[in-house]
């Protein structure tokens, strides 16, 4: 009985369908009888229709689905308003267009006044619902290059990106990482750019920039570190500096800004009190460094700060000149009572 219904169905099924061949071009096509015939231009010869009201111009070409054109040798069209100009060129899916020789056409456009077209020889294209490519690979002068949002890739890779869009590399998983490796000819790392997901020693969201000869680059919460990685843990004011740089800093210019009233000028202010030479002898036999100058120890274990080490340090020195003046006035007083 099975048998029997499925017979029917089948014999059902080609009472609506017509196939028809011209045995003289070899070309064929199979068509709901409701639907207008394929149109096969006279010249081609050893073409195929699938559907109704395709237009075939090409020989050994094939047009699948409706309302395709096929226009050139070894050539096919599939889906609705699919138009193949390009010598041995594919189009799969709706309001789109090839016109490049041996390339391949995906996706849809937007209507039939608005097709994706895909203008270019040897190029593979895609896009969706849009006039524009989602993703093309093509052949540029024998030099392979994809391009995401455009058609003319000027590098291996070319992501060609509105406003407010990017690129995301995206963790499946907790304490992961993401990079990108640079490497040479012969597959040896030169640099490589990671992001951590979670840094371990509690550092948590840490990008590196890291160079197969060292002096790497890190970017930790706004701050940046050059050289090998910093063990912040001993470190108490760490948080109010946003670069560390490990081996130091060759410039020819540093400017540091000073905060307003710190500069040491005060001390030639006429209520300036300066510290009477015994007392400061005492100081000094006992602390064994200036007042006001952090102590070896201290410097040692915390590093300066150039701004105010330079402030005091003027400081410093324009007390030593008050103290000089003041010998010389002593000096002069003395040469005033010796008799002549």
């Amino acid at each position: 009985m099975k048998k029997i219904t499925l017979s029917l169905i089948v014999i059902g099924a080609f009472t609506h369908i017509h196939a028809q061949v011209n045995h003289q071009t070899g070309n064929y096509y199979f068509n709901n009888p409701t639907v207008p015939a394929t149109t096969f231009n006279p010249a081609a010869n050893f073409s195929s229709s699938l559907g109704g009201n395709n237009n075939i111009v090409g020989s050994y070409s094939l047009a699948s689905g409706y309302m395709n054109k096929v226009n050139a040798y070894g050539t096919f069209a599939t889906g609705t308003y699919v138009t193949s100009n390009g010598l041995q060129s594919q189009g799969f899916g709706s309001f789109l267009r090839t016109d490049g020789e041996l390339s391949f056409t995906f996706g849809a456009g937007t209507s039939a006044a608005n097709p994706f077209i895909n203008p270019f020889a040897k190029t593979f294209a895609i896009s969706w619902n849009t006039t524009t490519p989602a993703f093309v690979v093509r052949n540029m002068a024998g030099d392979q290059r994809a391009g995401i949002g455009t058609f003319s890739p000027v590098n291996k890779l070319h992501i060609a990106t509105g406003d407010d869009q990017g690129i995301s590399l995206v963790s499946t998983a907790t304490n992961q990482r993401s990079n990108i490796e640079f490497r040479d000819e012969t597959t040896n790392l030169n640099w490589d750019i990671t992001a951590y997901n979670n840094f371990g020693g509690g550092y948590g969201n840490i990008l590196e920039v890291l160079s197969h000869k060292g002096g790497n680059f890190w970017v930790h919460n706004a701050t940046m570190m050059v050289g090998s990685f910093f063990d912040f843990s001993s470190c108490a004011d760490c948080n109010e500096y946003l670069l560390f740089v490990r081996r130091g800093i060759r410039t020819e210019k540093l400017k540091v800004d000073i905060a307003s009233g710190t500069w040491a000028d005060y001390v030639f202010a006429k209520d300036y009190k300066l510290t009477p030479l015994p007392e400061l002898e005492q100081y000094i036999l006992k602390n064994h460094h200036l007042p006001g100058i952090e102590s070896a120890e201290k410097v040692e274990e915390q590093g300066i700060d150039v701004g105010a080490m330079n402030a005091k340090l003027l400081e410093k020195v324009e007390e030593l000149t008050l103290y000089i003046i003041q010998l010389e006035k002593k000096v002069t007083a003395l040469e005033v009572q010796q008799p002549k």
